[in-house]
């Protein structure tokens, strides 16, 4: 069976954790990713008693510091690239090494929005003196990069990525401080070039523009009040106007939530 990797997008409630539910329910064991808690959602409304679900948080630790302020401490990030790559939490790798996970596993990325406020933390810890906005860039990298591994061809097991979507409009990006006036032009004739539209919210919009392309799939949850079963709610695999959307299989157009990857899992076998 070939491997799933892709991003899923959508707004809150639009079916993203349904379909990761669905799956759970199949009999697949889904280790979900998480950078704050909340999997009561699965125990609420999954059908099955005995699905395997293996959720592990990566939160940063906040405590008061003498001034009253509250100040973070960003671990989470450096936990997530450890179990990723490792399958490490803490000392130990209680669910076996990444490598040895096969395509009866998925792991589920929950989500890319928080992701990225981890990314971004630890960006700023590390580097406190940087100019004005260079710590997106280092925050983006970090993004990208545990996201390329995720899909790398040395994984066997599927891929998940939930991701919020933003309204991203041609905009230059704020310039450092330190920037000629040449550059300046040469942002703003680029932003000209951009189309607005809805894309994955990452830490900064021009990461969040090519961000789709890291993956194979890149689908929609959305509500479709023309929808012809008991769920109004479908999965996009087909491009619309103002979002990024591509499935590299003949498949229908709009799938229930319900079973949604399910198809295109069985699509992939």
């Amino acid at each position: 069976m070939r491997r799933f990797c892709g991003i899923i997008q959508g707004a809150p409630g639009s079916g993203k954790t349904a379909l990761a539910i669905a799956l759970l329910d199949a009999g697949y064991r889904v280790i979900r990713c998480a950078f704050e808690p909340g999997d009561d959602v699965f125990h609420a409304f999954s059908k099955s008693t005995n699905y395997h679900l293996i959720n592990v948080v990566f939160e940063d630790d906040y405590e008061l510091a003498a001034d009253g302020l509250s100040c973070s401490a960003p671990r989470a990030m450096a936990a997530f690239e450890s179990f990723a790559y490792n399958g490490k939490v803490g000392k130990e790798t209680p669910y076996g090494h990444p490598r040895e996970w096969q395509t009866d596993t998925v792991v589920l990325v929950d989500t890319l929005t928080s992701m990225g406020v981890a990314a971004e933390n630890r960006a700023l810890a590390l580097n406190a003196s940087t100019r004005e906005g260079r710590h997106l860039w280092v925050a983006a990298q970090d993004q990208e990069s545990i996201c390329r591994f995720l899909c790398g061809s040395k994984r066997r097991h599927h891929t998940v990525v939930n991701a919020h979507l933003r309204l991203i409009s041609p905009k230059a990006e704020t310039g450092y401080k330190d920037e000629t006036e040449l550059q300046k032009q040469i942002k703003r004739e680029r932003a000209q070039l951009e189309d607005t539209g809805y894309f994955p919210t990452a830490v900064a919009p021009s990461i969040a523009r090519n961000f789709v392309g890291l993956f194979p799939f890149a689908l929609l949850c959305e509500e479709d009040p023309r929808a012809k079963h008991d769920s109004q709610r479908v999965l996009r695999t087909k491009p619309v106007a103002g979002y990024q959307i591509k499935c590299p299989l003949s498949i229908r157009d709009k799938l229930p939530i319900e079973s949604a990857l399910l198809d295109i899992f069985r699509a992939l076998a």
